[in-house]
């Protein structure tokens, strides 16, 4: 259900982002292609998935939008020490990139460090404030972020 949630609130930011610039075709690798490994995750063909990000990442080794679907893919494996690395990597080359912040606060939360979970939902919602992210659909997150200030 996590996944789900995340694959969702994915598809709407990489949306997002190519209306407010944050995905750019000065990279070689356009906004579809972006659109294209996010529906490839929603329709579950996370191997497809994977793949398209690691190409994506391969044109654009420090592009935020790759490796935070380098990030998404890690998570879907169960591979939450890495996505945290990958994520750990983004606050530290592109700290305004707001979805890595709720990705972390989410598997903070699922590993049971509400408190630090709260750390990155709270950077979270003021990123998303800033640049006019909505909130995500998710009700619960939706909830913990107003609460937090989102």
């Amino acid at each position: 259900m996590c996944l789900n949630r995340s694959i969702s609130q994915f598809i709407a930011m990489a949306t997002l982002l190519g209306a407010i610039g944050w995905v750019s075709v000065a990279h070689a690798q356009t906004p579809e292609d972006y659109q294209a490994a996010a529906m490839a995750l929603e329709h579950g063909h996370l191997e497809q998935a994977c793949k398209q990000y690691q190409a994506l990442h391969k044109a654009n080794p420090t592009d935020p939008n790759a490796l935070y679907g380098l990030a998404v893919c890690a998570r879907s494996h169960n591979d939450i020490g890495k996505a945290t690395r990958i994520l750990k990597g983004i606050f530290s080359s592109s700290p305004t990139f707001a979805p890595a912040q709720l990705l972390m606060g989410e598997l903070l939360d699922e590993q049971g460090q509400p408190s630090a979970a709260n750390t990155h939902y709270q950077t979270y919602a003021k990123l998303a404030k800033q640049q006019g992210i909505p909130l995500p659909k998710d009700p619960t997150i939706r909830l913990r972020l107003r609460g937090l200030g989102g």
